[in-house]
């Protein structure tokens, strides 16, 4: 036969604060006032409480909204749930601390971030497999042309090109320049008798 142990969750004060949507301020006020109807267990320096406050927090919260007094309120906790002293509602197995707590949704956010991402892996490899097997249809579908070999070319012949002498050209006679001519033309006209 196996049985099975309960795991007891402790709360913060800041925890709890968020679950009966008050502030952290509140909760703690709250706390002090009323310890002796709220169950809790020292850790460290702080308290902490088991599920079982919230609904005392809750109790706590709907008496102040409806405007009665701490003796008022105090009579009504009694009433409901009776008074504690530190500790002795609950069991004094080690609980889980807040380390843990983060560190156990910490693994389940991984856990399921990685189950995510491979079930994005599945797909990829499934979208790769139909790929690839389109790819080897069109291949196998696709007709086989066998080589060609290129057609041999003969190699040129090389010619060979005989040196011809060649005779040097003369030198062109240079021209005069436009001036030159001129001054020629006019030395001329001035060298020769009038006649």
């Amino acid at each position: 036969m196996t049985t099975i142990r309960a795991i007891l969750v402790m709360l913060t004060a800041q925890q709890v604060s968020e679950i009966i949507d008050r502030p952290p301020s509140t909760t703690r006020f709250w706390a002090t006032t009323y310890r002796e109807y709220l169950p809790r267990k020292k850790n460290g320096r702080f308290y902490v409480y088991p599920e079982e406050a919230v609904s005392v927090f809750k109790k706590i919260t709907e008496l102040t909204g409806r405007g009665l007094y701490k003796e008022q309120i105090k009579d009504e906790l009694q009433k409901s749930f009776g008074t504690y002293e530190d500790g002795e509602t609950v069991e004094d197995k080690e609980p889980p601390t807040d380390n843990a707590i983060v560190v156990q949704k910490q693994y389940l956010e991984m856990t399921a971030f990685f189950t995510a991402m491979m079930s994005k892996y599945d797909e990829l490899i499934a979208v790769q497999r139909e790929e690839l097997a389109i790819l080897k249809k069109l291949v196998l579908t696709k007709e086989v042309k066998p080589k060609t070999t290129p057609k041999k070319v003969a190699p040129k012949k090389k010619t060979v090109k005989r040196a011809v002498k060649k005779t040097p050209k003369k030198p062109a006679k240079k021209k005069a320049s436009g001036g030159a001519r001129i001054g020629k033309a006019i030395g001329s006209f001035f060298s020769e008798p009038f006649k």
